[in-house]
């Protein structure tokens, strides 16, 4: 997976993509990998990724989270208010930290992606990974 993410982030500085669009196709793969469908129902409760054509990832932006198939947050009370959802990643480490039933986070750390998936709960919630995403399993 770091191949692929690090094959993503090169091709997208060499095409001259936009952080926010390598934001997204990073999502992209992690939101298809969790929730295994064509088209995944993504909520981020960050206003600047709406701005971007988001059917580019297969994915469908949206803004209610009620009828997303999963969440990117980063605000702690967006958590509390969306907390039954199944899954979440957090965008803060912070937040990953405090909320031991989020599934991953994925953030920016000295200008890298990083993604941490915690095993414990994908299993609760019955979600297998390639071995693409096993490196990211905690």
């Amino acid at each position: 997976m770091k191949k692929l993410l690090l094959t993503i982030f090169s091709t997208s500085l060499l095409f001259g993509f936009s952080a926010m669009e390598i934001k997204l196709q990073i999502i992209s793969k992690i939101a298809h990998e969790v929730v295994k469908k064509d088209i995944v129902k993504v909520s981020i409760d960050d206003e600047k990724f709406y701005r971007h054509s988001n059917f580019l990832y297969n994915i469908e932006l949206i803004k209610s989270a009620q009828n997303a198939d999963i969440l990117f947050l980063s605000q702690e009370f967006n958590y509390k208010r969306f907390s039954y959802k199944k899954y979440i990643f957090a965008t803060s480490y912070k937040l990953f930290k405090k909320y031991p039933d989020i599934l991953g986070v994925f953030f920016w750390q000295k200008g890298r992606p990083n993604i941490i998936i915690r095993e414990s709960v994908a299993k609760k919630l019955g979600i297998s990974f390639s071995k693409d995403f096993e490196k990211f399993l905690d």
